[in-house]
């Protein structure tokens, strides 16, 4: 007898398991501008070895049991509030879902249409009464291969060029976020100088720095409405650059709605570019940023120029295709990628270049003095 119930209690203590739950959980809005806001979720999990963090915005990620995680978004133009939902977990079994809410300050200009991908940054959707605008076509002559563009593909259009000799930069919009003009070791910022005598437009970041998934400056061109987008870039991290241990923004153009996303390329922490691994819109999962080329193939501390071509998938097909160059080496080959599931053809808005260090704080700091990025020459293209 004293043996069954021995038996008993072993068969009860394996059928308890206890519960999943977040304990504490705190929203918060940090390092706000006139135009743009950082929000900030912390949490403590309980009988979990993970927490997924699921933001309004679109944004996923599967963090730690004990963590913070942030997201910077454009403030709107009317109030409107920005969730969090955090879901513990411990191997396949999950806890209870802790929704978090916080209103957004109102920006009282209308709002900028500077970021609209649904990773990290985010602009207010327009009011349900305004209508939708169609972008122009795309027009001009079909450009040529050049030098500094040597795998532009057939077809393109160019949309917008600088080598950053003058302030003004046609077809391109610089975006300063925190309208910091004068170098400082404790700021973010973005200025126009002379680095061996070339004219660059430079975006630093302040030293001792977590990312927390902040960056100086973004660079866009206007609308594309364009199935594929090709784009050049001439760039320099410095000698000392700290890439984020969550990886950090680099290539990031916008499509447009039905499907939207970013078929981004980042920069991982060992210099790799890092992509999707699924349709960014796939609504089984949130598709995982992962690693798709070699640590090494962005450098620090030297003029590099990476290329990078995209063509969105026709729809139900998987017919995309994502290709990268570095110094005219092709790194990056991915053929028959379904990029975006729906109905209609998806197209691009924007193409855009983005410093924003990581989607959340980071293990190794910006280094003593910070670190920077100098940008040469950018160019953007469209095709169909």
């Amino acid at each position: 007898m004293f043996a069954s119930l021995l038996k008993g209690l072993a068969v009860l203590a394996l059928v308890f398991v206890p519960a999943q739950r977040v304990d504490y959980r705190h929203i918060a809005l940090r390092q706000q501008t006139a135009d743009s806001v950082t929000v900030v979720v912390s949490w403590t999990a309980q009988n979990a070895d993970a927490v997924q963090v699921a933001w309004s915005t679109g944004v996923t990620r599967r963090l730690g049991p004990r963590g913070r995680d942030s997201v910077r978004v454009a403030r709107p133009v009317t109030a409107q509030p920005l969730t969090a939902r955090l879901t513990p977990s411990m191997g396949d079994r999950s806890g209870t879902v802790r929704p978090l809410s916080i209103a957004l300050p109102v920006r009282a200009l209308p709002a900028p249409i500077i970021d609209s991908a649904s990773i990290d940054t985010v602009a207010s959707a327009p009011p349900a009464t305004t209508p939708v605008v169609t972008p122009p076509p795309i027009t001009g002559p079909i450009a040529n291969p050049t030098p500094f563009t040597p795998n532009l593909p057939a077809g393109m259009r160019l949309v917008g060029e600088s080598d950053f000799d003058t302030p003004n930069a046609p077809g391109v919009e610089i975006i300063n976020w925190d309208r910091n003009t004068v170098q400082s070791p404790t700021t973010h910022g973005v200025a126009l100088m002379t680095v061996d005598g070339r004219s660059v437009v430079r975006a630093w970041f302040p030293e001792q720095h977590a990312g927390n998934g902040v960056g100086p400056m973004t660079i866009m061109t206007p609308e594309l409405n364009s199935r594929s987008h090709y784009m050049a870039v001439r760039l320099r991290y410095s000698d000392n650059y700290e890439f984020h241990t969550n990886g950090e923004k680099l290539i990031y153009p916008v499509g447009q709605a039905p499907g939207g996303g970013a078929p981004l390329l980042n920069v991982g922490r060992n210099g790799e570019l890092v992509g999707f691994d699924g349709p960014m819109n796939n609504p089984a999962r949130a598709p995982l940023a992962i690693a798709q080329t070699p640590g090494g193939v962005i450098n620090r501390g030297r003029w590099i120029t990476v290329e990078y071509y995209t063509r969105f998938n026709a729809p139900g097909q998987s017919d995309g295709v994502q290709r990268a160059w570095v110094d005219g080496r092709l790194v990056l080959d991915r053929q028959n990628l379904n990029l975006v599931d729906h109905t209609s053809q998806v197209l691009f808005r924007w193409g855009r270049l983005d410093f924003t260090r990581g989607g959340g704080p980071s293990g190794v700091l910006t280094p003593r003095g910070g670190q920077w990025v100098d940008v040469d020459r950018l160019a953007f293209y469209a095709g169909n």
